[in-house]
């Protein structure tokens, strides 16, 4: 992970995940109320960050019309602060632009903060949301850049300085583009093929262009590197080193439109992300762990020396033909001692109930609305 810097500290907001719960208790590793060198995150619900909201007055109620819906997929929200800087980055979509935009809006996001965005893997459920982010992103710049210019034109001393001024403004606000990091095999789009050859197809993938509107420039990256100079790291492909996690049985990709289905259990495109805080060590986010969530863990150990401080996402052991990997998956996680684990998304009942009887202060669910913050060590 060369180039990638510690930070002062990371922040986490869950924009999409499978699950809504905003009533229940965080676990100790993320209790707020615990003292500092006792926890490895802060956590906050959705009701309760709503609920601060309406006792400091920024709102007149707890609106319950106006909060995060669960769906199948995931989507992350990343800050990161560094030197007195702040460094915004969006981890997956979700399922629908639709979900996407309600999200965000109802958790209050400025999109317009968001610098760059990772595509985890070709996936709908973590794809297609991107669609309606790109355009969010697009917009609100546009709005930024006309709004900022409107202001230096209204402040000149003259007409002719106000012009050089609001051109000035608008092209810093649009100078540097919102990079959509992206893995180049992109499918036609993929599904599940039985063993006598029928094949339920997903929805297509969405197109490159679709995720390049004004302001947004689309990089395709098969090797592991940073982002925002060096707030974040994307990994390359995932070594497979266990002997338990073996791939997605019955998974399938159509690479070309109107093409053959071809087997497809790797799902090889998939990359994780990671951030280092200072005094910590590094926070991972694997979205769905086609690779296996031990797999995701040990390359992040070999990369930096040290097992994974927290680990965050989807760990893929919710479909029946991954049920026996919950319990060696377990205890391998168990033995490289990560400080919080968070799953969601794909991971499934009996595994998070696994994880919380082995791990118990230092696991718990991942969901819609969360907020973790991960500061630095006190004596960092």
């Amino acid at each position: 992970m060369e180039g990638l810097v510690e930070l002062d500290k990371l922040h986490l907001l869950v924009i999409v995940d499978n699950e809504s719960d905003g009533l229940s208790q965080p676990c100790g590793a993320a209790d707020p109320s615990a003292k500092a060198s006792e926890r490895a995150a802060k956590y906050q619900s959705e009701v309760s960050h709503n609920v601060s909201d309406v006792r400091t007055g920024r709102a007149g109620c707890l609106d319950f019309q106006k909060v995060a819906f669960a769906g199948h997929g995931l989507s992350v929200l990343l800050i990161a602060e560094v030197d007195g800087k702040s460094r915004t980055l969006l981890f997956d979509g979700g399922p629908s632009p639709q979900l996407f935009r309600h999200n965000t809006e109802a958790l209050g996001v400025d999109v317009a903060d968001i610098e760059a965005a990772v595509l985890s893997h070709w996936h709908i459920d973590h794809s297609v949301g991107l669609i309606e982010a790109a355009s969010m992103i697009s917009e609100a710049r546009a709005a930024a850049a006309a709004a900022a210019a409107a202001d230096a034109s209204g402040s000149s001393d003259s007409a002719a300085g106000g012009g050089a001024a609001a051109s000035d403004a608008a092209g810093g606000a649009s100078a540097a583009p919102v990079i959509f990091d992206l893995h180049p095999k992109r499918p036609q789009r993929r599904g599940l093929q039985f063993p006598n050859g029928e094949v339920v197809p997903f929805n297509n993938e969405p197109e490159l262009q679709q995720l390049q509107p004004p302001g947004i420039e689309v990089q395709l990256h098969e090797q592991g590197h940073c982002l925002l100079d060096g707030a974040f790291y994307v990994s390359g492909g995932i070594p497979r080193n266990t002997s338990y996690e073996a791939g997605n049985p019955m998974h399938a990709s159509q690479w070309e439109p109107d093409g053959a289905w071809q087997a497809d259990e790797l799902v090889a495109d998939e990359r994780y992300l990671a951030a280092r805080v200072k005094g910590c060590g590094t926070v991972v986010l694997s979205a769905c762990s086609h690779a296996g969530i031990v797999n995701v863990m040990r390359d992040v150990q070999a990369k930096t020396g040290q097992a994974p401080y927290a680990v965050f996402g989807g760990f893929h052991l919710s479909p029946k033909d991954t049920a026996a990997r919950i319990q060696p998956t377990v205890a391998d996680i168990v033995a490289m001692q990560p400080q919080l684990v968070v799953a969601g998304h794909c991971t499934g009942w009996q595994a998070k109930a696994a994880l919380a009887a082995a791990l118990k202060e230092r696991y718990m669910p991942s969901f819609v609305g969360a907020r973790f913050s991960f500061p630095a060590a006190p004596d960092a």
